[in-house]
């Protein structure tokens, strides 16, 4: 079994980074549980003690993934987070489009799983919203989908396709730093 989650913090500078390492600390106690089961209920449990402790009005959106290779079952959530591109052959599915709140709205909020069975071959794209809000010098962003189109017809290696990503981002925006954070990862399932 294993787990990732992308996070972005809304603001920028030091604030936005503290609220980051906040939510590593709070993360880094949960436990588990059965109620809702990982992730749901880590964003869960996060969300309770990121809310109760923050003091600067920011909240988070977060992709979270758990992957279990014996069902081969994916369970995800988008909490106001940019969806999880999905290529299966030479399509490409959008998952979770931020089809739950980000952390740090309401104290309560429970999150809850949504699920899709994988096969060998499938390719995972994470990323933030700086990948698909990156402007070119006439304001025009590069958008999701031109994110879906390279996505659908870049190489099979995760990490040639994640160099395609960076790349066409980056001669889109004329430079090789955004304006806003930018994070990717690109998983391939393994046979």
């Amino acid at each position: 079994m294993w787990g990732v989650i992308v996070g972005d913090v809304s603001g920028h500078g030091a604030a936005a980074a503290m609220e980051a390492v906040q939510f590593d600390a709070i993360l880094r106690t949960y436990t588990g549980g059965d109620n809702p089961p990982p992730p749901a209920g880590a964003a869960t449990y996060a969300n309770r003690y990121f809310f109760s402790r923050r003091s600067r009005g920011h909240f988070m959106t977060l992709l979270a993934l758990l992957y279990r290779p014996d069902t081969r079952i994916l369970s995800y959530l988008s909490a106001g987070h940019p969806p999880l591109l999905r290529r299966h052959g030479n399509s490409v599915q959008t998952l979770g489009e931020s089809d739950q709140i980000p952390l740090g709205v309401l104290r309560d909020y429970e999150y809850r799983n949504n699920e899709v069975a994988l096969t060998a071959g499938d390719t995972l794209v994470l990323y933030t919203d700086g990948f698909v809000e990156a402007r070119d010098l006439g304001g025009s962003m590069f958008g999701q989908d031109r994110l879906r189109e390279l996505v659908a017809s870049g190489p099979d290696a995760p990490q040639a396709l994640r160099d395609s990503i960076v790349t066409a981002v980056q001669v889109h925006q004329e430079n090789t730093i955004g304006a806003d954070d930018q994070t990717l990862i690109v998983l391939r399932l393994a046979g």
